[in-house]
């Protein structure tokens, strides 16, 4: 596939884009009614808001922008990631064990290449701040386990 067929068609960026600022706007008046007591009509408001938000997030589904992955919605390219690292992540642990080949040292190695690279678009689309700050510490000697709790 050539990144023209992975863009967003304006239309969809306009939906997808929308959803987040509705969702920013109903976490920002949820959490000002938990603060500053009830309000009816903007309790109402809210309760309308999310309404709206389920029905477009429906939309960006059946549009194929985002997926539910579990309890969430994300975008599809961050779920197809995530899903081939566990796939990845389960041929990994079955090859380490067969018994050891040069071959099958080559293919372990390029297993974890190829889930590295998926963790690292994953960190390209943003999917969440570095799951690793003591990586970049020279001093650290802590190794913190996978993210995704991939078994590598």
């Amino acid at each position: 596939m050539n990144n023209k067929e992975n863009e967003l068609a304006p239309y969809q960026e306009r939906m997808l884009n929308e959803l987040y600022e509705l969702e920013e706007r109903i976490e920002k008046a949820e959490k000002f009614l938990e603060t500053n007591g009830e309000e009816i009509l903007l309790a109402q408001q809210v309760a309308a808001m999310k309404q709206y938000a389920t029905i477009l997030r429906e939309r960006c589904v059946v549009e194929g922008i985002i997926t539910n992955l579990g309890n969430d919605y994300v975008p599809l390219d961050v779920a197809s990631d995530k899903y081939m690292r566990k796939y990845l992540d389960s041929g990994l642990s079955y090859i380490k064990r067969l018994i050891s080949s040069r071959e099958r040292s080559i293919a372990i190695t390029k297993l974890q290449e190829a889930i590295m690279w998926l963790g690292m678009d994953l960190k390209r689309l943003n999917e969440t701040p570095n799951p690793y700050p003591e990586s970049y510490n020279p001093n650290s000697s802590n190794i913190e386990p996978t993210a995704d709790g991939l078994k590598m």
